[in-house]
This record gives structure tokens, sequence and C-alpha cells, in this order.
């Protein structure tokens, strides 16, 4: 399997936001020899990409293929051929809008209680003045 980049493994495990421990438990190895696999995948064992097909829900050919990583999510997600994430732009923006939201309503709350705060201090200093003339 010819890589650029990252390799098909190792976009396929960060997709699914699995730790190379994980995946190398899942193969019966251990972390280190998981690592190298991800580097070079062509020393993986039938039983291994068999193993890794089955976890990340592909064929073993798309798994050992030299085309690029094109994976479709539930949200039109894809990876280009140079393993970079390419969210689709409707995808993003709803995510960056709920986000946007998210944040005036954190900052509306915020700027509720500083003016409750300033009208309380305005009766404080109202109350001090009218001390100060008696």
């Amino acid at each position: 399997m010819h890589t650029m980049g990252n390799s098909k493994l190792k976009i396929f495990r960060e997709l699914n936001n699995y730790t190379q421990q994980y995946v190398a438990d899942i193969l019966g190895i251990n972390q280190n020899t998981y690592s190298r696999l991800e580097h070079n995948p062509t020393k993986l064992t039938a039983e291994q990409a068999e193993k890794l097909s089955e976890l990340y829900d592909i064929g073993i050919a798309d798994l050992l293929s030299n085309d690029s990583a094109i994976i479709f999510s539930n949200t039109n997600s894809t990876i280009d051929k140079n393993g970079y994430f390419a969210g689709s732009y409707e995808a993003q923006k709803e995510s960056f809008e709920r986000e946007i939201q998210t944040i005036k309503e954190v900052l509306g709350r915020e700027i509720k209680s500083l003016k409750e705060e300033i009208e309380y201090l305005r009766l404080q200093n109202s109350q001090l003045i009218e001390l100060l003339k008696k």
C-alpha cells in the first residue's frame, strides 16, 4: 500500500476517535507494533486486515488499495487524497452557527448579570449620596 501523508490506517483510526492502543488491542499486538503498521501498512497480515476492515466497516480491498481514502459520514464529510478532513460547507456552517448561538446565549446572560450589578451599584450610590446630604 502506497501512502501519501497519513496512511489510511491512521485516517480511519482518527475518524473513529480510536487510540493506537485500542486498535492494537483489537489486533492482539502492542501499541508500538501497531504504530509501525500505520507507517508501513504493507506489513499487515491477512487476519489483521480482516479485523481492521470489520472494525472500520469497509472492504479489505478498500483498506489495502493504493487509492485515496474517501470516506462519507452522516455529515457528508470526506478525507481527501492527502489525508485532510474536508467536511461539507453546510455541515461546517451549521456547526459554526450552533457555536455562535451558544456564545450569544452565554454573553447575553453575562450582560444581563452585569446590568443588574450596575443597577444595584447605582442604587447604593444614590443611598450614600442621600446619607452624605444629611
